[in-house]
């Protein structure tokens, strides 16, 4: 169990109940430490002016400078496959997003069960990690880790929130979210559904396998490291896959990488197994 230990009064949003990215990547980095992962890539920060979340709350309309992340530091920026059930459940209760990036810069599954502190910094979450779960939910649920299998789990709670918090050895069941007159099945995609119903199959499934377990690798994300693979570290159809999309993705600003990553997996198509 590990509690954030280094979040100050400056990481929040001054208008606002919510984390800055600032504060968002303090915890991230805490717990990439804990379980150590490198530390994170320098970040890159943009601001623009939104009315915060209390303010409106009090009927304000003033606006607040709010930070978001840009960029961490030699990284690519998002190719993210998002999947949800939100389309065709009423309310945020009970909502399930998943987010598949093998360009992430770690292969990593991170589950999260929390409110909108969590909702709000998606944007952070996926750049980070390979894999992001996230249930609305104010508790961890033993059952759905057991199935999905996470390499890391945080579950977080907004203090306004606490003061109902329901026991968690009283709540209804999960799955009652979507036994209601709430939820709707034919308004969410096909291809969400399908991407979901991988997600739950199992890591060894066909299913996961043939959908998302052959784009992912453990190869290095930042140019620099890229820069220095050789064919030896080439081992399955993922290796290639992510090499040939790293090339894509610096074609225009670093066309030299991109020409030595098509080098190192040119003719590499068919005869790699994939781990």
């Amino acid at each position: 169990m590990l509690y954030p230990t280094n979040i100050l009064p400056e990481d929040y949003f001054l208008e606002d109940s919510h984390l800055k990215a600032s504060g968002t990547l303090k915890i991230i980095g805490q717990v990439l430490e804990e379980f150590g992962y490198p530390k994170l890539p320098k970040p890159l920060y943009g601001y623009h002016d939104v009315a915060g979340d209390l303010r409106k709350m009090l009927g304000g309309d003033c606006l607040e400078k709010k930070q978001y992340l840009k960029s961490l530091d030699g990284l690519p920026q998002n190719r993210v496959q998002h999947f949800s059930t939100a389309s065709g459940l009423e309310g945020n209760t009970g909502h399930l997003y998943f987010f598949f990036n093998p360009y992430a810069l770690y292969n990593v599954r991170l589950v999260l069960f929390g409110d909108s502190f969590f909702q709000r910094r998606f944007d952070i979450f996926k750049r980070v990690f390979s894999e992001v779960v996230y249930f609305r939910n104010p508790y961890i649920l033993d059952d759905v880790v057991k199935v999905l299998e996470p390499d890391i789990v945080l579950t977080g709670n907004a203090e306004r929130y606490l003061w109902h918090v329901p026991d968690c050895d009283n709540a209804k069941p999960w799955f009652m979210n979507y036994i209601s007159n709430r939820y709707d099945s034919k308004k969410i995609p096909e291809s969400d559904i399908k991407a979901l119903t991988a997600l739950f199959s199992g890591k060894s499934s066909r299913e996961y396998r043939n959908m998302f377990g052959k784009k992912l690798t453990d190869l290095p994300r930042d140019i620099e490291k890229l820069s220095m693979l050789s064919e030896n570290d080439i081992k399955t159809n993922a290796d290639i896959s992510f090499i040939k999309g790293m090339a894509d993705y610096y074609e225009k600003e670093h066309p030299g990488v991109a020409y030595y990553l098509m080098s190192l997996v040119k003719g590499l198509d068919s005869y790699k197994s994939v781990g």
